[in-house]
């Protein structure tokens, strides 16, 4: 069968430790990495096919800044730190927003630590609702640690860049994109 060849760059962006090094490490090694690995910034790149396509798909692990890891809402330096830099920089390329960690909605420790703040753990249908006020292409939850959803949010920063219409806000930005072939992951 022969296939359409191209090639995406993928960009990982977000606040240290919220688990975009082990995103990338189970992805591309099926193998989670135990203890926190601080990135300065990592390059990988593998073939694969999706929907007729022979994807060379460059994975980008950016690192994180510390100093943004306590704050207590998870969207917030998403929205003044983040969006705004990529933005700046790749005016017209998707966003996938990832919803790390979601194994930790179910453990004790963290949902004591949480409630001793009295928060609660993010839902799914905040997640969305989040996705949508910034534009994201699409979103994700995902489990490094079980390795869940890892598969499905890689496929949708190809899904953003190869067919920009599926996503569910088909902006022009999104058209543009796939002229660059390039996708950020927040």
């Amino acid at each position: 069968m022969p296939y359409n060849e191209t090639e995406i760059k993928c960009v990982v962006v977000g606040d240290g430790a919220v688990g975009k090094t082990c995103l990338v490490k189970v992805y591309v090694d099926n193998k989670f990495p135990e203890g926190y690995i601080p990135t300065v910034f990592e390059n990988t790149y593998l073939i694969q096919e999706y929907r007729g396509f022979k994807v060379n798909l460059g994975i980008w692990d950016t690192a994180g800044q510390e100093d943004y890891v306590v704050d207590p809402n998870p969207f917030e330096n998403v929205r003044t730190r983040w969006l705004p830099e990529v933005t700046h920089h790749c005016p017209h390329v998707p966003i996938v927003l990832a919803a790390t960690k979601t194994d930790l909605r179910e453990d004790p420790a963290s949902l004591k630590l949480l409630q001793q703040r009295s928060c609660k753990p993010v839902t799914t249908q905040e997640v969305e609702q989040f996705a949508k006020e910034i534009k994201a292409f699409s979103f994700q939850e995902c489990s490094s640690k079980l390795n869940s959803g890892i598969k499905e949010l890689f496929e949708k920063c190809i899904q953003a860049v190869l067919f920009p219409n599926e996503g569910k806000e088909g902006s022009k930005k999104q058209e543009e994109s796939k002229k660059k072939k390039d996708c950020l992951m927040m």
